[in-house]
């Protein structure tokens, strides 16, 4: 018996006793230190996951250009997909003469490469024709909007491979779209 009894009749126990004993204490502590390796181990893993998704997200750009051409002062917009993978729901809100337009642009899948999406000015409303490959219309000759805030993409959304749902705001920010 490990307790003793003291004149009072109270049990007290022994410093030993109290403690347990060498092996209780190392399994204790290879517990603790397992539980917080198993911890570190999946905040890493999350990490990296995010970084990657993040990596593919990022790698999905847009910017409004014009066809220079005085006979044909043609708008559109550049998709360029440099992520070696397709993106899907892909919508663009894009501002032109200072004003957003009514319409995004609006694709069910976009593939790798680099793609030109004019605006189309028939009538009084605007509309956008069917994206077309860089090369093999007018890429030379397409020049990006850079100093006026008049002609921006206002807003890109799409979705990964990974079936995450990302927005990129006017001011080129990546994050998470919010979910409807």
């Amino acid at each position: 018996m490990h307790a003793a009894e003291t004149k009072e009749g109270a049990i007290s126990m022994n410093w030993p006793s109290w403690m347990g004993d060498l092996p209780t204490w190392v399994t204790a502590a290879a517990v603790v230190f397992a539980a917080g390796s198993y911890n570190l181990d999946r905040a890493r893993q999350r990490a990296d996951a995010e970084r990657d998704a993040r990596e593919q997200a990022s790698r999905l750009s847009a910017w409004v250009v014009i066809d220079p051409d005085e006979r044909k002062r043609t708008y559109g917009v550049i998709l360029d997909n440099c992520s070696g993978s397709a993106f899907r729901d892909v919508s663009v809100v894009v501002r032109m003469f200072d004003a957003v337009i009514d319409r995004p642009i609006r694709l069910v899948m976009l593939p790798p490469g680099r793609y030109f999406v004019e605006l189309s000015k028939d009538s009084t409303t605007y509309t956008w024709k069917f994206a077309a490959e860089v090369p093999s219309h007018t890429g030379d000759r397409l020049r990006p909007i850079m100093q006026s805030a008049k002609y921006q993409v206002h807003a890109l959304e799409f979705t990964d491979t990974r079936e995450q749902r990302w927005r990129r705001d006017e001011s080129f920010v990546l994050s998470r779209a919010r979910e409807n």
